[in-house]
């Protein structure tokens, strides 16, 4: 009985480590193609004002 919830609290452990290592991953690709979107943005703007301005 003792070795079978010993199994099981590593087992749900080992599952939750996982999990919270991909959900980290997707986390981090989602906040690196914003921040390259908001280079493009940026690029953009800086792009159009110099002739809207000028």
């Amino acid at each position: 009985m003792m070795l079978n919830l010993t199994l099981n609290l590593y087992a749900a452990r080992n599952n939750l480590r996982n999990e919270s290592v991909s959900n980290m991953k997707i986390t981090a690709k989602q906040v690196a193609v914003s921040v390259e979107q908001s280079g493009y943005s940026s690029n953009y703007v800086q792009d159009k004002l110099p002739r809207t301005c000028g």
